[in-house]
């Protein structure tokens, strides 16, 4: 579970980088392993590890400032669409506009020099 929270962070940045660019945001996750790993900037998983390396990457390419912190889930806006799908009631009582994005994993592969220069771009 952790792996596909911390998963949902790099998917985000990847499908809007101009929602990034140049700004500062907090980011709300209910999974400690992700969010410590977000924290520390590193993981005792390897595949956690590597996410949270791409993910810091892209901030720092894009000019963002992220502070990462806890959210309970009874508290989540995106834990019952999680769980329930378009069916969730929360999501439709506020009338939030879920996307079907396409991530491109093979941005998990490229070394980090490339990564970070390809992105300033986009």
């Amino acid at each position: 579970i952790a792996q596909w929270e911390l998963f949902q962070v790099l998917a985000a940045i990847l499908a809007y980088p101009d929602a990034f660019r140049n700004r500062s945001g907090v980011w709300w996750i209910d999974n400690a392993p992700a969010l410590c790993s977000l924290v520390k900037g590193k993981s005792g998983s390897s595949d956690m590890d590597k996410m949270t390396m791409v993910i810091h990457l892209l901030l720092f390419s894009l000019g963002c400032t992220m502070f990462f912190e806890y959210v309970p889930s009874d508290s989540n806006w995106a834990d019952g669409i999680s769980r329930q799908g378009f069916d969730d009631p929360w999501h439709k009582q506020h009338k939030f506009l879920p996307a079907h994005i396409h991530t491109l994993t093979e941005v998990l592969d490229l070394n980090f020099a490339c990564l970070a220069r390809v992105f300033s771009f986009l």
